[in-house]
């Protein structure tokens, strides 16, 4: 389900910084920093 949320993003370099909104379950930014230096979300 969180690959599924995913796939319309482009995270395919880990040096971009990421906002998520709006994410209190931080669900989707566990998936977000299998792509994305954690530092940058």
């Amino acid at each position: 389900m969180r690959d599924d949320a995913l796939e319309p993003t482009d995270l395919n370099d880990r040096n971009i910084v990421v906002v998520n909104v709006g994410g209190r379950t931080k669900f989707t930014t566990l998936g977000m920093v299998n792509h994305v230096d954690a530092n940058n979300v």
